[in-house]
């Protein structure tokens, strides 16, 4: 399993006003224009779900037919010599990078040709995030290190080092921060603009991953709980009993509430967290990684 696809809000019909689907299942019928809400053409849908999977198996054979002809080719457009990526993060033709010696480098996929770097950290980068603005990353031995696009250093106050292996370090830009976590259970948010420590938690298990999407923090955990914090406030929210092991990664979906966990016992499962309903739930899968399909 790669990943899943939310979906999000739509409006179908109507222009002049917010389409609302009708709850009325009477109402439902084809033909019927009684109710206050437009008529939802389950047909049609079918019909434009039907294409789309079928325009994306056309997509995947052009490509593998690409690849045996000819027509598509390899290159190398990142390298590093006696040094290993360790981290990466893609924005735009932006590819930034964190190494096993700590460096942080920035390529320009186009040209194929690194920018800069940076050695940001003494030890393994094991943490990373980058917006086309900032670059935070966090290293095995609790640092975290704020930088520009550009690779010059901004000020972190004197807290900016964790007791453990940084394992999480994600960009908040909407609320001008970011947050760090680290494998001994500490979480910490820092202002953009000053390096200030904004604020701090001790979870009662170890952070293993995090990310933030939109309003929310979210922590996987040693406890097999995903632990949710508010970004603005910085306080804790809720707790999701997924596992009884590690929650080794998650992806959560905003607009369509879902949100899919690996745990290292092998267990895949996906909620949707309007209901708490388990959508689907798979066994003996060793999951270290989501990808979440924006389309």
């Amino acid at each position: 399993m790669e990943g899943f696809v939310g979906v999000g809000r739509f409006q179908v019909g109507r222009t002049d006003r917010p389409g609302r689907v009708c709850r009325n299942k009477s109402r439902m019928k084809a033909g019927d224009s009684s109710g206050d809400g437009f008529q939802f053409d389950w047909d049609l849908m079918q019909k434009r779900i039907s294409k789309v999977r079928n325009e994306e198996e056309e997509r995947e054979k052009q490509y593998s037919s690409n690849w045996k002809s000819g027509k598509a080719k390899q290159e190398v457009a990142a390298y590093l010599k006696e040094d290993y990526f360790r981290r990466l993060k893609l924005f735009g033709p932006k590819l930034i990078s964190g190494s096993h010696t700590g460096s942080i480098h920035m390529f320009n996929l186009r040209n194929a040709k690194k920018e800069w770097s940076a050695a940001a950290h003494g030890f393994e980068v094991t943490a990373l995030d980058f917006n086309g603005k900032y670059v935070v990353s966090g290293a095995v031995d609790g640092t975290v290190r704020l930088m520009s696009s550009k690779g010059e250093p901004l000020k972190l106050s004197s807290e900016a080092r964790h007791a453990g292996i940084v394992t999480m370090a994600q960009l908040a830009v909407r609320y001008k921060r970011f947050f760090s976590g680290c494998v001994e259970g500490s979480l910490r948010a820092w202002d953009l603009s000053t390096g200030e420590l904004l604020g701090k938690d001790k979870l009662p298990s170890g952070i293993l991953c995090g990310s933030v999407v939109g309003k929310y923090v979210l922590l996987g955990c040693k406890s097999g709980c995903v632990e949710v914090y508010s970004a603005d406030k910085i306080q804790h929210v809720l707790s999701l009993k997924c596992f009884t092991s590690n929650v080794t990664c998650f992806q959560y979906d905003e607009d369509s509430d879902l949100l899919v966990a690996g745990g290292s016992n092998g267990d895949v499962t996906m909620w949707n967290l309007d209901s708490g309903e388990i959508l689907l739930s798979f066994k003996g899968i060793i999951v270290k990684s989501f990808l979440n399909n924006p389309e």
